[in-house]
């Protein structure tokens, strides 16, 4: 029942997705991260290289006080590869970009990640799609914090969940930042 739940509110989110101005909003969102003391803060940060109407982060590659780190596709695990503006892109599993360079087995260096969502509630849970690589992911590194950029528009009170979902910690859509307390 869960299931369908997700695959109907999936199929609603990207809809809605397709019907924002994400260009405005991922400047939008940029803007307030790079403001905000707890990425100001961190030194290694993994990010998400945007597809399918997903916010974009890459504007924060500019500031170079930060070790950036993106996700890469490994069989049924997400490592992580730390990205270097020499080398840049190669495309990965999904036609997702990834850094070139060595793949890391382990995160715990990790200070802070930016998660893609379709959607996301009040509580912290975000709805991905659908493979778990992400909660698999957080699961080994629970103190890491975690931040959904997404449009308000895509933050519900309430969607279904399952006992493998990994809460985040923040909110960061065009009406600011949000700590969750969860």
């Amino acid at each position: 029942m869960i299931f369908e739940e997700k695959i109907i509110l999936r199929n609603n989110c990207k809809n809605i997705r397709k019907s924002i101005d994400t260009l405005t909003l991922s400047k939008s969102i940029c803007e307030q991260i790079m403001k905000w003391k707890t990425f100001s803060l961190a030194n290694n940060v993994l990010i998400f290289y945007p597809l399918n109407f997903e916010i974009s982060l890459l504007e924060l590659l500019d500031d170079e006080s930060h070790n950036y780190y993106f996700p890469c596709v490994v069989g049924d695990d997400l490592l992580i590869a730390k990205y270097d503006q020499k080398k840049g892109f190669y495309e990965g599993k999904f036609a997702i970009k990834e850094p070139f360079g060595a793949k890391f087995q382990h995160a715990d260096f990790i200070d802070l990640v930016f998660l893609p969502a379709l959607a996301v509630d009040k509580k912290g849970y975000r709805l991905g799609y659908g493979k778990g690589f992400y909660d698999r992911f957080l699961a080994k590194y629970p103190n890491i914090t975690k931040a959904v950029p997404i449009s308000s528009r895509l933050v519900f009170d309430k969607i279904p969940t399952e006992k493998h979902d990994v809460k985040v910690d923040y909110l960061i859509t065009e009406d600011g930042i949000t700590h969750l307390n969860v």
